[in-house]
């Protein structure tokens, strides 16, 4: 019987006791983020219309400013010019109502003769307030009278043509 020897085999490698540390990871690591914007900035900034643009809307708002200011100072200025402006007017008054004192006071001038002043503002001249005069007196209202007891008033409308009296609007049924 023949034996066999057996034939030592190779020790393993020894294992080191703390693994090796990775390479340390950067942020977008092997993209070349600078040397794009900084190409993209510099392309942008050596264009003739970036600058027009970037110098127009400050020149643009100025304009807008000096604008506003001038349009502030001339209304001011039309308005203290109006302050002091007297105002005149012609009118004419069949009915009699207008009090002349009190249209003279406020700058009005009365004028006899309607369609002489009618031919005044054709021609021009002031204005007068009513041309002709009016066709019919001014209408009145009527008030509704309530009696003690009664809860109906007469309502009234116009009717369709001007030379009756209105006549009163007939009455709804009671509702429950």
């Amino acid at each position: 019987m023949t034996q066999k020897t057996s034939t030592p085999l190779p020790s393993p490698a020894p294992v080191p006791a703390t693994p090796q540390p990775a390479p340390a990871k950067r942020p977008f690591a092997g993209h070349n983020l600078g040397t794009v914007v900084g190409f993209e900035f510099t392309r942008t900034v050596k264009k003739r219309r970036f600058w027009i643009a970037t110098l127009a809307i400050p020149i643009v708002m100025a304009i807008v400013f000096a604008l506003i200011y001038l349009s502030n100072s001339s209304t001011a200025a039309s308005a203290d010019a109006q302050k002091t402006a007297a105002l005149t007017f012609t009118y004419t008054d069949a009915s009699g109502l207008i009090t002349p004192a009190i249209a003279t006071a406020m700058g009005g001038r009365e004028s006899s003769d309607p369609d002489k002043a009618l031919q005044d503002v054709k021609t021009g001249q002031p204005t007068p307030t009513s041309p002709t005069p009016p066709t019919r007196p001014p209408s009145r209202s009527r008030s509704t009278a309530r009696t003690r007891g009664s809860s109906t008033t007469a309502n009234t409308t116009p009717s369709p043509n001007n030379s009756s009296p209105p006549q009163p609007r007939p009455r709804s049924a009671p509702r429950n």
